[in-house]
């Protein structure tokens, strides 16, 4: 089996939507941020991915086919300069390079 040289995981930008999920018991509809965070060898692992920003843990994050992204929600809304951060338990975290504003929301 031949070595490959380790990628190094980055997250350059993001996007922010405002959305419905259904979430809770009843999949009641809530009001939500859909954030997509695009990078680039955002690998799938055994593990789930730990995303925060700032403070405030993105709910269910999902890594894309594409390595590429992650999905995930917000249900409250992180400070402005917040640091948008990627992690794996027992590893350390790889931030993005533009920090959170909630100027990028885009309102439906």
């Amino acid at each position: 089996m031949a070595d490959h040289p380790p990628r190094p995981t980055t997250l350059d930008s993001y996007d922010l939507e405002e959305v419905d999920v259904p979430f809770g018991e009843r999949d009641a509809p809530v009001r939500a941020t859909r954030i997509t965070i695009h990078g680039t060898n955002i690998f799938m692992r055994a593990l789930e991915p730990i995303v925060r920003v700032g403070d405030v843990q993105v709910l269910y994050p999902r890594i894309q086919p594409d390595e590429k992204t992650i999905v995930g929600y917000l249900t409250t809304t992180p400070p402005e300069g917040a640091r948008i951060e990627l992690a794996y338990r027992g590893q350390g975290s790889v931030a993005a390079a533009e920090p959170f504003t909630i100027k990028k929301l885009r309102r439906s």
